[in-house]
């Protein structure tokens, strides 16, 4: 080991282990770890943002420019993200939004002293396009959806936003605006096609948080029927079947999901490549499983989008 001007790990070996500075990070889109987050110990905690996602609240997380690939550096995250969490590339590094912001610890306890992360005279702009308001005291994941015509919450716009930032038409149409700056996003569109996004795209975000119902039913997709303490040797895809080790496979993988980006990262590949010649356990088999269920609904999902003309 050695010092950095930002850490000295030298004056890092007086401080006492605290377990409740254990959480949840997502280090890659579908794969989390864990980080010892105290602000004493880390060298760049980045508490200003961070402190935002200790409790309950969602954020997305996006690149500001793209050096490599075209724009597909979008994620949403329920917990800690890391700075390369959607690309690993200096010039692509992740930039954090929480949805939900609060001011002190007592806000944690208290919705009413949230406030949603929005701009607000965006947010007027948008409600008079709209000729909706935004319910700003609205709970996280409380949704106006079923009303469609009164109020929107700031889950129903982080949830359309979501959805434009999926859209493969809005990605190419803006290809080269999206290489020097944070995307922009258009609300010029009525509000049958607001809501049509929300629906779908409240989905999708439940999907890639891996909390939608869905994920806990029985499912023929990635069915793996062997001991759950094989050792991953390989990562091969080959007639609709990731073989892991000899004749042992997950069956039932849509190529689709097999091959989906997000940046330069392919979740259903990396997740083995990156475990090599680890044991799995159950939880890596279940995890598996819902992961490609969330990836192949992603591609159902942005083909529906795609048929929408929301694009001026």
């Amino acid at each position: 080991m050695s010092e950095k001007t930002t850490w000295e790990y030298l004056n890092k070996l007086n401080l006492k282990f605290n377990e409740d500075n254990l959480h949840k990070i997502e280090y890659r889109p579908f794969d989390e770890r864990f980080i010892y987050y105290d602000c004493d110990f880390l060298s760049r905690p980045r508490f200003e943002i961070m402190r935002y996602m200790l409790k309950n609240n969602i954020s997305m997380n996006v690149c500001r420019q793209e050096s490599t690939f075209n724009f597909q550096h979008v994620f949403a995250s329920s917990i800690f993200t890391e700075c390369c969490t959607i690309s690993s590339q200096t010039k692509e590094w992740n930039y954090v939004f929480p949805l939900y912001l609060y001011e002190d610890e007592e806000s944690l306890l208290n919705w009413q002293k949230y406030r949603p992360n929005f701009n607000t005279e965006i947010l007027a702009q948008i409600e008079n396009q709209l000729w909706m308001k935004c319910n700003q005291k609205a709970k996280l994941e409380e949704s106006l959806l079923s009303w469609k015509w009164a109020e929107f919450t700031p889950t129903d716009l982080f949830d359309y936003i979501y959805a434009v930032l999926h859209s493969r038409k809005y990605r190419e149409t803006y290809k080269e605006f999206l290489k020097i700056d944070f995307p922009r996003i258009p609300f010029d569109v009525d509000r049958s096609t607001f809501w049509y996004l929300v629906e779908k795209w409240r989905e999708l975000r439940l999907f890639h948080l891996l909390q939608h119902p869905k994920l806990s039913e029985k499912s023929d997709i990635a069915v793996y029927s062997w001991e759950w303490e094989d050792v991953i040797a390989f990562a091969d895809y080959s007639n609709n079947r990731v073989h892991i080790n000899g004749d042992k496979y997950f069956d039932n993988v849509p190529k689709e999901a097999w091959e989906f980006y997000i940046w330069w990262y392919q979740p259903a590949q990396r997740r083995f490549k990156d475990r090599k010649w680890r044991k799995m356990t159950f939880d890596d088999i279940t995890h598996y499983q819902k992961m490609i269920i969330a990836l192949d609904e992603t591609v159902k999902i942005m083909k529906l989008i795609d048929m929408i003309n929301f694009i001026k």
